[in-house]
Formats: structure tokens, C-alpha cells, sequence
């Protein structure tokens, strides 16, 4: 009769150096594929950079589906979108712009993850997390916490959770910062979040390469 052995009984018999490698390896393949459950784009072989830059990602299309959700009303925009006249309107430096990134940047929210991961699967696909335009940037900020939690965990915890995070909030609100500038001097980022903007008021279906 062959006699069939766990995972944790073939571990047991290794010897004390294999083990704690074999140990290490499914630690860090059971993180990323909790941080794929989220993030499918994540690659099987992720290393902690891949998780960060998924959780940066989040926010950034976050930011920019709230500027074509709320922002394009918000915001004073010239009736012309070519870059001359994005240019001398510098809609970047008008009190509307400043007003609408800073809503944005204060739902941005990075912080120690409580979420387990049917919690954030669950949250990602719960019908008051997204609407037609996208993630709300609440939901994408807790997402990415979970992503960035996952990547400290990855990192071996070479660094304090607390002072990990902060670190990543503050590249996160940049890159939000930069990603909304672009969409108010880019001509055709404009014109595409204005498109968006007029075809889902308009009830018209959002197809999934308007999203991206």
C-alpha cells in the first residue's frame, strides 16, 4: 500500500535548511496569489515591486475615473481641448482644479490592512464599490492597503509596516497628483475622460476599453 503524505508531513521530513526554504517559497506563493485574487494582472511569480506598482496602478485609474465621473463638471474647462488652449487656460493652476485633487487626495487612505482575502475580493466586486466610471477612490485606496500589505509581507518585513506604508501613501499621492494634471493638459486624455463623462450620463453602456 502507498502511503500518501500532506504538504505538511513531506515538509516535516526535509532537512532543516530545505524545509525552512520550501516554507519560505509557499509563504510567498500563497501572498501572491492572495494578491492576485485582487489583482489578476499580478504576474505568478511576483516579487513585492509587482504588488506596489498594482496598488499605485489602483489609484491612478481611480483618480482618473472620478476626473471623468465628477471632475469634468467640476472643473472649469475651456470649450476647446487642443494644447495651445489647454495651454493658456493652465487649467492646473485654477481653484477648481486645486479644489477637486484635493477631494481626490482625501479619499486616499493608506494604512495597516485588516482585510483577509475573501474580505477584499468581496469589497472589489460588492456592487457600492464601482459604478460605470469605475472603483471609487475609498475602495482602490483599501485595495491598494491590502496590496501594499501583502508586498511589506513579501519584503520579509525588512521594514516597519507604519514607515513602509507612509512611504508608499506618499508616492501614491503623487503619482494621483500627476495622473489628474495629465488629464487637464493632455489633449486627448481630456477629450476621452470628457467622452466618458457624456456617454455614461447619457446611459449609454461603458465598454471595457473605455476603462482601461
Amino acid at each position: 500500500m502507498v502511503q500518501v503524505f500532506t504538504l505538511r508531513e513531506r515538509l516535516a521530513m526535509l532537512p532543516g535548511t530545505v524545509r525552512r526554504r520550501a516554507e519560505a517559497t509557499h509563504a510567498r506563493t500563497s501572498l501572491v496569489a492572495d494578491a492576485r485574487a485582487v489583482s489578476p494582472e499580478i504576474p505568478r511569480d511576483a516579487e513585492a515591486g509587482h504588488l506596489e506598482r498594482a496598488a499605485r496602478r489602483l489609484l491612478r485609474r481611480a483618480a482618473q475615473d472620478e476626473f471623468a465621473r465628477e471632475g469634468v463638471a467640476r472643473v472649469s474647462l475651456p470649450e476647446e481641448m487642443g494644447r495651445a488652449e489647454l495651454r493658456r487656460a493652465d487649467v492646473a493652476g485654477d481653484a477648481s482644479f486645486h479644489a477637486f485633487v484635493e477631494d481626490v487626495l482625501s479619499a486616499v487612505d493608506i494604512a495597516p490592512s485588516l482585510l483577509e482575502r475573501d474580505d477584499a475580493v468581496d469589497l472589489r466586486d460588492a456592487r457600492g464599490s464601482s459604478d460605470a466610471y469605475g472603483l471609487s477612490p475609498e475602495v482602490a485606496s483599501d485595495l491598494a492597503s491590502y496590496l501594499l500589505g501583502l508586498a511589506h509581507a513579501l519584503l520579509g518585513g525588512a521594514l516597519e509596516l507604519e514607515k513602509y506604508l507612509e512611504a508608499q501613501a506618499a508616492q501614491i499621492r503623487e503619482d494621483v497628483r500627476a495622473v489628474l494634471v495629465r488629464q487637464v493638459r493632455v489633449p486627448l486624455e481630456l477629450k476621452v475622460a470628457r467622452d466618458r463623462h457624456e456617454r455614461i450620463e447619457n446611459g449609454e453602456v461603458e465598454d471595457s476599453a473605455a476603462q482601461a
